[in-house]
């Protein structure tokens, strides 16, 4: 497809994301987050004690789950047929030059974009990460319009048309026929950018561009029976 000036644009943006919690906390924000977690029928303060020992020091890791706390890791994406492209993201500055290359890279094509589970976690993230940066013309294009005319495409929900069906991109994939050879998960990305190696981290971003691979495979076989809304 071609613009006005004979350029050649995409269709599509398959996107995926990683995420990391609130990293820039000092321990003292740390503890007052895992406070207000504090189970109510814990009276006790020994027990309370206990309690933010064993699992009340390690709370603060949800927050990569939720974008007022979290931060972005790193974002893979790939342009139609094209070679996937991992963006960077694990420090301030580079969340906003990465979420600037997403949106110059949106404003440039005017693509559908599409993830897996998106409406519920990858498009609100970069949405809520956009608007703290001020970056709201990103936001906008963020928004979820209704599935016939929405150029967002959440596989999951296409999969499951909005029941509460299975439809986990580990489990689709098998079902569809999809190879998938990943090692790791979400849940790792933490503890492996945490150790600061080279090769952990290099993890993470492999895992990021094969989710975008898996993605384009499992949006190719949906749009083939019929479950992508607005496609032809």
């Amino acid at each position: 497809m071609h613009n006005r000036n004979g350029r050649r644009v995409a269709r599509r943006m398959y996107l995926d994301i990683e995420t990391l919690p609130a990293y820039h906390w000092d321990e003292e924000r740390r503890a007052a987050y895992a406070a207000r977690k504090v189970p109510a029928n814990y009276k006790k303060p020994e027990a309370i004690a206990k309690w933010m020992d064993s699992k009340g020091s390690k709370l603060w890791q949800e927050t990569s789950l939720n974008p007022l706390h979290g931060r972005i890791c790193c974002i893979a994406y790939a342009l139609d047929d094209a070679e996937p492209i991992l963006l960077w993201a694990d420090t301030p500055e580079d969340e906003r030059a990465a979420l600037e290359h997403v949106a110059e890279v949106i404003s440039g094509h005017g693509p559908r974009l599409v993830a897996h589970n998106g409406f519920r976690f990858d498009f609100p993230y970069l949405r809520a990460r956009a608007m703290s940066l001020g970056m709201y013309g990103l936001a906008v294009r963020l928004k979820k319009g209704k599935p016939w005319a929405s150029t967002l495409v959440d596989t999951y929900y296409s999969w499951t048309e909005g029941a509460r069906t299975p439809g986990n991109m580990t489990d689709l994939c098998e079902l569809l026929g999809i190879q998938d050879d990943d090692t790791i998960s979400g849940a790792d990305v933490y503890r492996l950018w945490a150790t600061g190696d080279e090769a952990d981290r290099a993890l993470i971003g492999d895992h990021c561009v094969q989710d975008v691979v898996k993605l384009r495979a499992v949006f190719g076989k949906l749009l083939k029976g019929g479950y992508i809304e607005g496609e032809k």
